[in-house]
């Protein structure tokens, strides 16, 4: 009896991938076959497939006498890969809870007196840019990998797609406009007249900020938040900062909107990259030239990360390394496709 076992992996983009373990049994004399061998017809081919992420397997034969052995569960590389790649996404779920709270925090600071619609929208920028980058990964994680190119260039799917993205793009248009309003707030900026102490401002509804931290001014804590002797209104009529706190402000409102304006760029290159390879184009100038660019992108965004970190704001130090890591799941989806469009090209 002659046996020969392969595994092969199946699935075409977009599809979900499983592996069929093949097991050719050939009966070469029936006459000297013992009692460890099930007899089997001559040439039967059995399939052991299994879906590593249900753990189930199917057995298919030609003819009903052939026994299957289940096969031992087992991670592959893909498995683990998509197994880090929704880990990922859940972590960047339950930071936006956080940063819905910290928006809230802060509003109850910049906008103690009230507001019109847009402050309010500019005061809960953050999570609107949360809102529309989640839509937008989940369009590309749709577009590169859960659906097949059959399905997602369908011409109504492809114009939903495209008018979700759309949508996207507007609401982060309106944060970089949002956060190019926030730094032409801070300049310029006239200090507080007739006053050389905090303690002046006690008990009047105010709030002082340094570093991102707001604390409303009272009698008892005025003389422990700054010692300055000029103040000034920090962006709103109801929080005022010292001349140190004020210059941080009006830094991380220049890094806010320089964040903002690379992950933009850096969207428009996987954009680009994603429709260049549904044309079946995986290189040349301008495909190296998009990828080179991406790693400068997110080297700024690494410098940017490491300036927060500098000034103790873990919060955005997490959350921006998990949207790089979220966005390089992205970019695991663009290479697994980019692969299969050249083992295409080559088989044809």
């Amino acid at each position: 009896m002659l046996v020969a076992d392969e595994t092969v992996e199946f699935g075409p983009h977009g599809a979900g991938r499983f592996l069929a373990h093949v097991l050719v049994v050939t009966n070469m004399d029936r006459d000297n076959e013992t009692s460890d061998f099930l007899a089997v017809p001559s040439q039967s081919l059995i399939l052991h497939a299994y879906n590593p992420t249900e753990q189930s397997t199917t057995s298919v034969t030609p003819e009903s006498t052939t026994i299957v052995q289940p096969e031992p569960s087992r991670l592959t590389p893909h498995a683990i890969k998509q197994l880090i790649k929704w880990t990922v996404y859940t972590v960047l779920i339950i930071n936006f809870g956080f940063y819905v709270w910290d928006d809230w925090r802060m509003a109850q600071h910049t906008l103690r007196a009230g507001g019109t619609i847009v402050e309010w929208a500019g005061a809960f920028v953050t999570t609107i840019d949360e809102l529309a980058w989640f839509a937008l990964l989940a369009l590309f994680e749709l577009e590169t990998y859960a659906l097949s190119d059959e399905v997602a260039y369908q011409p109504g799917v492809e114009k939903l797609m495209h008018g979700v993205r759309i949508i996207c793009y507007v609401f982060l248009a309106h944060t970089i406009y949002a956060y190019s309003i926030a730094v032409m707030d801070l300049y310029p900026t006239e200090p507080v007249p007739g006053v050389n102490s905090l303690c002046q401002l006690a008990d009047q509804d105010l709030s002082y900020t340094n570093n991102l931290e707001y604390t409303v001014i009272d009698s008892t804590n005025c003389s422990q938040l700054s010692g300055a002797s000029e103040f000034f209104y920090s962006g709103s009529g109801s929080v005022v900062a010292d001349a140190e706190g004020l210059g941080l402000d009006r830094a991380l409102a220049w890094v806010d909107l320089v964040e903002a304006s690379v992950w933009l760029l850096i969207v428009f290159t996987i954009e680009f990259m994603v429709r260049m390879q549904s044309r079946g184009v995986t290189g040349g100038s301008l495909m190296t030239a998009a990828n080179l660019s991406k790693i400068v992108l997110y080297g700024v965004l690494l410098i940017i990360t490491a300036y927060w970190g500098f000034l103790t704001h873990w919060l955005y130090v997490w959350d921006e390394l998990v949207w790089i890591a979220g966005f390089a799941a992205i970019e695991m989806n663009v290479a697994e496709w980019r692969g299969e469009i050249l083992e295409g090209e080559q088989s044809a």
